[in-house]
């Protein structure tokens, strides 16, 4: 899912719907993100992706929702920055909502990816 490229982070041009000055990949990128973080559940265009540290996800709205691996635990966690502490408690709860939170929709959708695939 992640682009293997040199960027880190890629803005969206969201008047055109593309990313700027880099491949097609982040595009892709960014359409299956935004199977996980939908309208239905509150979310904005996506309208920037960093890789930086775990995957994090900017909102055109100002939110933001970082994924990322426990530093000394097998597990993700998930940070939340809005506008108002209510809404990035709900983003936490969306994540971790059980059986079909985002990271579990995301944890089964990519199931079939491992980190030894990639040495």
């Amino acid at each position: 899912m992640i682009p293997v490229d040199q960027a880190v982070e890629v803005d969206f041009d969201l008047a055109q719907g593309v990313a700027t000055s880099v491949g097609e990949d982040w595009q892709r990128c960014r359409v299956t993100l935004g199977r996980f973080f939908t309208p239905a559940l509150g979310f904005d265009d996506i309208a920037r992706i960093s890789v930086l540290d775990g995957v994090r996800v900017y909102f055109s709205n100002g939110d933001i929702a970082h994924i990322r691996p426990s530093g000394n635990a097998p597990q993700l966690r998930i940070y939340a920055v809005s506008g108002s502490q209510a809404r990035a408690d709900r983003i936490v709860e969306l994540a971790l909502a059980e059986p079909d939170g985002i990271l579990r929709r995301l944890e089964r959708a990519f199931a079939w990816f491992s980190l030894d695939r990639l040495e």
